[in-house]
């Protein structure tokens, strides 16, 4: 997980999910603490709170996946993106962003926001299956692609491009804009 470490990013359903698991591996956490970061975590559980981004992206590089189980429906999540394009099947939570960069068992698991018993078998099915973690994550890779600057900027001029056309009233995009 990495994230800011507060209650509405999902840390007690994280937690509660993680003690149901038969196998558990490791458990990292990683983002700044906040006044309502909880707190006594269970064993197997290592927070960390002060880690610069090149070492975030190394740390995907090790990791086996990526779980991000906001409760309220998140937008575009940025560290949602890195865990993807590193390769590595995400669990994220619905409704919310999630849905949009993640398609339910086919470049990720979608849970219900809260649903701890949904979370924990979502949890152990990629600990458990290493094909279908590795058929997830070579797909949230290319997913991830989706969202480079490279991709995402030609999208907005686009955008701008035809916004700017409507509203000159001409019917043609861009019709008015000089090169």
């Amino acid at each position: 997980f990495v994230g800011d470490l507060r209650r509405v990013k999902g840390l007690p359903e994280l937690t509660e999910a993680y003690q149901l698991l038969d196998s558990p591996l490791p458990l990292v956490l990683a983002g700044p603490r906040a006044p309502d970061t909880p707190t006594g975590f269970p064993d197997g559980v290592t927070v960390l709170t002060s880690v610069p981004h090149p070492t975030l992206m190394a740390m995907w590089d090790r990791a086996l996946i990526g779980v991000f189980t906001s409760r309220w429906p998140k937008p575009l999540g940025k560290v949602v993106y890195e865990a993807m394009s590193r390769g590595k099947a995400v669990i994220g939570t619905r409704p919310g962003g999630h849905e949009d960069m993640s398609d339910d068992d086919v470049s990720g698991l979608l849970v219900d926001a809260g649903d701890i018993d949904m979370l924990a078998e979502a949890m152990g099915r990629l600990i458990a299956e290493p094909g279908l973690r590795d058929r997830l994550g070579e797909q949230a890779a290319e997913c991830s692609r989706r969202y480079t600057i490279g991709s995402v900027v030609p999208q907005l001029e686009r955008l701008y491009v035809e916004t700017a056309g409507s509203a000159a009233g001409t019917g043609t995009p861009g019709a008015n804009m000089e090169a």
